[in-house]
């Protein structure tokens, strides 16, 4: 949406939905009478002993370790909370031993609990920061002296290295598609890629995945729209993920 107020977004969501609501009908007749009957089933709940003690000696815990602004010690604070429970119910009686695995459920599912409320209740996310806060950015140009163009982006734990190249026509991406009996051709490409070392994992680094893909084609298209008419150059901008707070690893069993 290129500038589009948000009562025409919503307007057009709208419409859409009337045309999702037609095809949900349509797929409803077709199945009718070939429909296989809902199975019953009954959800496997945790033992109420087990859970009455689990929250008592975690949910004060649980709460502060959800309020610390890191989110790498938060992710350690709760993985020591779940290894010092087990410890302790263990130490009390023998037979909680076979239920370290329920015992991390329950606590997952305090942390969620607390984590909802504090938000709906207080208006404050997990870190501490408010329902429309957002985490500071900076930038800086011209980090990399031999490039056409340079720049670093930081926002909490994540960071980007872009780069851009530039080129003449005879540098521009051919593509064969189906949508087109002649090739087309590119003078504009973003490229994005996400090493497993910015998330703190060992891996091979080949093709592209979906990641790469997708989050590149919705930045190509973005930026694409800023590139001046009949611009002479071929540009090429490359996205390398420095650092990502998408995922991380842990070691502890508690953790795991």
């Amino acid at each position: 949406a290129v500038e589009v107020p948000e009562s025409d977004v919503l307007e057009g969501l709208q419409v859409a939905q009337g045309a999702i609501q037609e095809l949900c009908a349509l797929q409803k007749e077709l199945l009718e009478g070939y429909s296989v009957p809902e199975m019953d089933w009954s959800p496997v709940e945790p033992d109420s002993e087990l859970q009455k003690k689990v929250e008592d000696l975690a949910l004060p815990r649980v709460t502060e370790a959800l309020n610390l602004g890191d989110k790498e010690e938060r992710h350690q604070a709760m993985a020591t909370v779940t290894e010092e429970v087990v410890t302790k119910l263990t130490e009390q009686d023998d037979k909680y031993a076979e239920h370290a695995k329920d015992i991390s459920e329950i606590l997952r599912s305090i942390e969620k609990k607390t984590m909802r409320r504090q938000i709906l209740d207080e208006g404050k996310r997990a870190d501490g920061r408010g329902l429309d806060d957002i985490r500071q950015i900076t930038s800086e140009v011209g980090v990399l002296p031999r490039t056409h163009g340079s720049a670093l982006f930081t926002r909490g734990q994540t960071q980007a290295l872009a780069v851009v190249t530039l080129g003449t026509s005879r540098d521009e991406q051919r593509i064969d598609s189906i949508d087109s009996r002649e090739e087309i051709t590119k003078s504009f490409m973003l490229h994005y890629n996400f090493p497993p070392f910015s998330v703190g994992e060992a891996g091979r680094i080949m093709g592209p995945g979906r990641r790469e893909i997708g989050h590149g084609a919705l930045a190509e298209r973005s930026v694409a729209r800023m590139m001046p008419k009949d611009y002479p150059y071929t540009v090429r901008c490359l996205s390398e993920v420095m650092a990502s707070n998408g995922c991380l690893l842990y070691t502890s069993d508690a953790a795991d």
